[in-house]
C-alpha cells in the first residue's frame, strides 16, 4: 500500500467516526465531590501507658465522621496527638506517623505507621512498644464495635516488630493483662 492509500484510509475513517454523531461536540465534567461527611463530638476512650506501667483508659470527646472505618484514623490522630504540659506521660512517641488506614470485612483494622523514628530503627525497650502497640489496639477495638483485631503494618509493608519486642506478624486482640481498669475522665 502506498503513503497516498494510507492518508486516504485514514482520511476516510475519520470522515466515518464524525458521521455517527448529532449536533455539537458536548464538553464532559468532572463529576463533583460527594460533600464533606458530618462530625458528630463522641466520648471514646484512648488508652495510655499510666505511672503503674499499664495502660490507663482516659475519656476525651473526639469529632467523629459516620461510619466504623471513617472513625479509624481520627481516633488514632487524637491518640497520636501531643500531650497537654502537665498530664500524664502518652504512649506514643514523636516521630510516628498514621501512614494509613482500612477496615476489613471481616473485623481486622489495618494500621500502617511510618515516620522517621521509625524508619531509623526505634531503639526502645519491651515495655514501651509494647504500651504502643497495645494503646493502638485497644483505642480502636474499643471504640468501633465492628473491629475484632488489629494488623500493623510499617511503611505500608508487613512488619516483625515496631522496636524488636512486640511480633506483629500477625493480627493483634485487646490484651487485659496490659490495662488499668477504671478510665480517668477528662474535662
Amino acid at each position: 500500500m502506498t503513503l497516498r492509500g494510507v492518508a486516504l484510509g485514514a482520511l476516510f475513517a475519520l470522515l466515518l467516526a464524525g458521521c455517527g454523531r448529532k449536533g455539537p461536540v458536548q464538553a464532559t465534567s468532572s463529576p463533583t465531590p460527594p460533600p464533606p461527611t458530618a462530625l458528630t463530638n463522641k466520648p471514646v476512650m484512648l488508652f495510655y501507658e499510666d505511672d503503674g506501667l499499664l495502660l490507663a483508659p482516659r475519656i476525651e470527646n473526639v469529632a467523629l465522621p459516620a461510619g466504623d472505618a471513617a472513625s479509624l484514623r481520627p481516633l488514632l490522630t487524637a491518640l497520636f496527638a501531643p500531650a497537654p504540659a502537665g498530664s500524664d506521660p502518652r504512649s506514643v512517641p514523636e516521630g510516628i506517623e498514621i501512614r494509613a488506614t482500612y477496615l476489613l470485612p471481616d473485623g481486622t483494622a489495618i494500621v500502617d505507621l511510618s515516620g522517621p523514628l521509625l524508619t531509623a530503627g526505634w531503639k526502645t525497650g519491651s515495655q514501651a512498644e509494647t504500651m504502643l502497640v497495645y494503646s493502638i489496639v485497644h483505642t480502636l477495638t474499643s471504640n468501633v464495635p465492628a473491629i475484632r483485631q488489629v494488623q500493623i503494618l510499617v511503611n505500608g509493608q508487613p512488619a516483625e516488630t515496631l522496636a524488636g519486642h512486640v511480633s506483629l506478624e500477625r493480627p493483634l486482640t485487646p490484651n487485659a493483662r496490659f490495662v488499668r481498669a477504671q478510665p480517668k475522665q477528662v474535662q
